[in-house]
């Protein structure tokens, strides 16, 4: 689509915008990356992620939860509040979320819109952002479980208010590259967090077989020296 121009590049990662057809001064973006050391299973896994881990290596999110989840589908509504600079309110988000797996290509697809919900209601000093909608599609290089993969993004939101440019600049960079990024270092420490894990435990067993062989040889031993006259 020729509407669409480059906007910024970082490392792997590509973004362009255009404005908004009905919103002048909007601008709606998209996204496309390619990572050839994390897995698209280990990436959609931490995309979905709304627990603790999140917070660990997102520092533009303030809290998130799922606040309803759809058992057949794993679909999910959510509450998501975003760090804003000072002397503005963060933003949050009451959004529905859904993603499926192409079983024949493998391409993944997660989509988010706003939504409305009763255990999402407005809070004081912080923005709701009314408008937003996403569409990431996931593409593996080869499987899903070997590293290799690219991706792509595009998203608008409406922030209700007119901002400085400079400010639209910063939040996309935030929230489009410099997320990205961080979401693949948090890819390869969870996986190495995952092996030190394994390790642990097969050490653990380890350790716990060769005391149980050794007690097993001592009690033998003790019981053959108690059960063996012993001539002087």
């Amino acid at each position: 689509d020729c509407d669409w121009k480059p906007f910024l590049e970082r490392g792997d990662i590509i973004v362009w915008r255009r404005e908004h057809a009905d919103l002048p001064g909007m601008w709606e973006y998209k996204m496309y990356g390619s990572f050839d050391d994390v897995t698209a299973d280990e990436f959609l896994s931490v995309q979905l992620d709304m627990s603790e881990f999140r917070l660990s290596w997102d520092k533009s999110t303030a809290q998130c939860n799922v606040l309803d989840k759809d058992p057949d589908t794993g679909n999910v509504v959510y509450y998501w509040e975003v760090n804003w600079p000072r002397f503005f309110s963060n933003r949050d988000y009451c959004c529905y979320r859904e993603h499926s797996v192409d079983p024949v290509t493998g391409t993944m697809l997660v989509s988010s819109r706003s939504t409305e919900h009763t255990k999402c209601p407005s809070k004081r000093k912080v923005w709701r952002v009314q408008d937003y909608k996403s569409v990431m599609t996931i593409r593996p290089h080869t499987t899903s479980d070997k590293p290799g993969l690219e991706f792509s993004i595009t998203g608008f939101e409406n922030p209700g208010v007119q901002l400085p440019e400079a400010i639209i600049t910063w939040v996309a960079i935030r929230g489009m590259p410099e997320f990205m990024m961080n979401l693949r270092e948090a890819c390869i420490k969870l996986r190495r967090d995952q092996k030190l894990q394994s390790v642990k435990v097969v050490t653990s067993s380890h350790v716990k077989e060769e005391e149980a062989s050794k007690q097993s040889y001592q009690d033998t031993l003790q019981s053959g020296m108690k059960q063996t006259p012993i001539y002087a």
